[in-house]
């Protein structure tokens, strides 16, 4: 695995399969279909809405911006076309610990892009922001996903019983966490 800095000063992060770039605005097209897609949505504990392009690119501007986040652009290395996003945010330097985000899109899940994703995001998280742990928030019931990241080392820490409300039913959210120095 791969890592790298670009020229213009903006953080990429190249792995084998995937790198971690800033959004474009050729990016926005995706991004649209992917804030808009119901079943993402839900497994990002987000409520799911409308999204039009500008919303969009008010959304991806407000993540790239934010002083206590990083936010990339999974890319497939075979296109440079986005796939997903990867972030951490709350980035809390002094207890040394941020809360992980990801989504990919359907068509790229299972090709081990999650997996090389969040291993560069931890490598950056260390040697940039010093942070000794990552914790995420995932539904309990949402098998893939949680076994997609006790393969990447996190643990459950505790469960957020009926924390999580959608289509007229309380959902139980697990707390996960990787000490990563």
């Amino acid at each position: 695995m791969r890592t790298s800095t670009s020229d213009s000063n903006a953080a990429m992060l190249r792995g084998d399969k995937v790198t971690l770039r800033p959004w474009r605005d050729d990016d926005v097209p995706f991004f649209v279909e992917l804030r808009n897609d119901v079943q993402t949505q839900t497994a990002l504990l987000a409520a799911p809405r409308p999204n039009t392009p500008d919303r969009v690119a008010d959304w991806l501007n407000r993540r790239s911006d934010a002083d206590d986040a990083a936010f990339f652009v999974i890319a497939d290395n075979a296109g440079d076309t986005a796939c997903g996003f990867i972030e951490l945010r709350e980035i809390d330097t002094l207890n040394r610990n941020g809360y992980l985000g990801i989504a990919l899109a359907e068509s790229v899940r299972g090709q081990g892009f999650a997996v090389e994703a969040m291993t560069l995001l931890e490598d950056y998280a260390r040697s940039i922001f010093n942070l000794h742990k990552i914790c995420l928030h995932v539904l309990a019931a949402n098998g893939p996903d949680v076994k997609l990241y006790e393969r990447c080392g996190y643990e459950t820490a505790g469960v957020m019983r009926e924390h999580f409300y959608r289509k007229g039913a309380y959902h139980d959210v697990a707390i996960m966490e990787k000490r990563i120095a």
